[in-house]
């Protein structure tokens, strides 16, 4: 018995062939429209300075942000170009059990071009806050520094903890004049 194919061209496909292909296809524009529907649902609303952003597990306040001169904390040495940045924080952690807090880890900053800044050792931090396991329901209060360009414009800072594998906490940051 000779196969009947749905079409004619250099490339014979069956029915059954159509079919699977057809399912494939669907199953990848489905699993798309998930993804998409995900990270919109995930997308965490950004907070100013004094006021509190939340998740299921933690909760971010930025209570205040100095700026100050890009000095390094062992040499002393004042970086050209930099400026640093002295941000008082706290985060909550409001689990039922304990988390790890690990700041030069999890807290960073973002600029409006997409720059990526890693906590940075200064001269001026007085209050630094502590890593190890934040325990159920407590917070950690303290202060982390950066040093970000000179240029930066906006800036935004980010906790991520992942616990509970919830999207990180945003905090906008002032433009902010030099006082320490």
């Amino acid at each position: 018995m000779k196969k009947k194919y749905i079409f004619r061209s250099k490339y014979h496909f069956s029915s059954q062939q159509l079919l699977i292909v057809a399912s494939a296809i669907s199953g990848v524009i489905i699993g798309l429209i998930v993804v998409i529907a995900t990270i919109q649902a995930v997308k965490t609303p950004i907070v100013s300075v004094g006021e509190t952003a939340l998740n299921t597990s933690s909760a971010l306040t930025v209570e205040a942000v100095t700026q100050t001169d890009a000095r390094e904390l062992f040499s002393g040495k004042i970086v050209e170009k930099e400026k640093g940045l002295i941000i008082r924080l706290q985060v909550e952690n409001k689990t039922d059990s304990s988390q790890p807090f690990l700041p030069v880890n999890q807290v960073f900053l973002k600029s409006a071009d997409g720059r990526i800044y890693q906590m940075r050792p200064i001269a001026g931090v007085k209050d630094p806050i502590v890593g190890g396991d934040i325990k159920a329901h407590a917070t950690a209060v303290g202060e982390v520094s950066f040093m970000v360009d000179d240029s930066a414009q906006e800036l935004w800072l980010y906790f991520d903890g992942r616990w509970n594998n919830d999207a990180p906490l945003v905090s906008a940051l002032p433009q902010v004049a030099k006082t320490r």
